[in-house]
């Protein structure tokens, strides 16, 4: 399970949507059984996952997503 940081307190180099994306492909590209990533719903609405949990983290939109 990853929690990365979503570039509001912590910055992020170049693109945020990018960054999430290939962090999700590196992801899944991964020999697990089950896998999940928690980011910014802003960012997860084009990703494909098994389930999708949406709540508030301490004030940002966020998705928990399993593959």
């Amino acid at each position: 399970m990853l929690n990365p940081p979503y570039g509001k307190r912590i910055a992020i180099q170049g693109d945020k949507r990018k960054y999430f994306n290939q962090l999700v492909e590196h992801l899944q590209q991964q020999e697990f059984k089950r896998a999940g990533i928690i980011i910014p719903k802003i960012y997860s609405q084009k990703i494909q996952a098994t389930k999708r949990l949406a709540f508030n983290q301490n004030g940002i939109q966020v998705e928990f997503l399993v593959f």
